[in-house]
């Protein structure tokens, strides 16, 4: 009897120990995952949820791009100094628009031009006539007027993708009235808020109709992408005499077109292209043998726009 009990105490002792170990394994694995859990934590703060873990890429990115702006800005020679004042014009002319106690700098105005309202020559052909009358429906332009002189009159197109509210998005519209010149921001027939459709051949001629409509006076012109089939008619009729400058970004219109085209136009033009828009470039190389021409590739600023005054 006497072994009896002994076996089963020293079994219950056994058991009692392989529990207790086991317990405190447990316990030291509870205890040292803690420990490795807190030591990442402590070495790897900021990954903690989804949202940080976005923050951490986002901010990873401005340093690369930072960086990358850094590099264009020295690879081109751009003073830091005035892509900030020209930053600082577009904000200055934001607060004083937004801030009612203090003196606007300029107004801003929209209209809209109908079919009826379209100003043609007293002897305009009559295929001119008539298909600028059933090609536009309703014309939108964005008015902006500065308070004191006016130094002269940019017209800004816009590309297929975009309207005449893409300028006021850039801050483009808002730095040139605050220069002193007066703005038109033009919807094409069949974008933004303008309604119609002009066909390709009488592009040119139309644009010189929209010109004398909304007012322009010897306006620099500025066309990027699909608006240069409006813009590149024109500049190579004698409808050219009605701009003092032009400003072609990587233009459409250029079919069909040839180096003598272009030798014989007679008006200072800006010629703007992506450096990675290899048909861009093509464009823009026909564009150069106009005589008064000069070539810009703008480096990527981190959505800051270069601007180029108008002298």
């Amino acid at each position: 009897m006497g072994d009896w009990r002994t076996r089963l105490t020293h079994n219950h002792e056994r058991k009692m120990s392989q529990q207790l170990r086991t317990l405190v394994a447990i316990v030291g694995v509870v205890f040292l995952g803690t420990v490795l859990y807190g030591q990442f934590y402590t070495f790897f703060p900021k990954v903690r949820s989804a949202d940080q873990s976005k923050l951490i890429a986002s901010r990873l990115k401005k340093e690369r791009l930072t960086s990358v702006h850094k590099q264009n800005m020295k690879k081109y020679n751009i003073n830091e100094e005035t892509v900030i004042q020209a930053s600082s014009s577009t904000q200055q002319a934001n607060h004083t628009r937004s801030n009612g106690k203090q003196e606007k700098r300029h107004t801003y105005q929209e209209q809209f031009f109908s079919s009826k309202s379209l100003i043609f020559a007293e002897n305009e052909n009559q295929l001119i006539r008539k298909t600028s009358s059933e090609g536009l429906h309703s014309l939108f332009v964005a008015i902006y007027t500065p308070s004191v002189s006016i130094n002269g009159d940019v017209v800004l197109l816009h590309g297929a993708s975009f309207s005449a509210q893409v300028w006021s998005k850039i801050g483009l519209a808002q730095l040139l009235v605050e220069s002193g010149y007066r703005v038109f921001a033009v919807d094409l027939p069949g974008y933004g808020r303008s309604e119609g459709f002009i066909p390709l051949g009488m592009r040119g001629e139309f644009l010189r109709v929209l010109l004398n409509t909304i007012g322009a006076v010897k306006p620099v012109l500025v066309a990027p992408s699909m608006s240069g089939s409006f813009a590149v008619p024109m500049i190579l009729s004698q409808n050219i005499n009605m701009l003092s400058g032009f400003v072609p970004i990587a233009p459409a219109g250029m079919t069909n077109r040839g180096v003598v085209d272009f030798k014989n136009v007679n008006l200072p033009t800006l010629i703007i292209y992506g450096s990675k828009d290899k048909r861009g470039q093509v464009q823009s190389e026909m564009l150069a043998n106009i005589p008064e021409s000069e070539g810009r590739i703008p480096p990527m600023l981190l959505g800051r726009s270069r601007i180029i005054q108008p002298k």
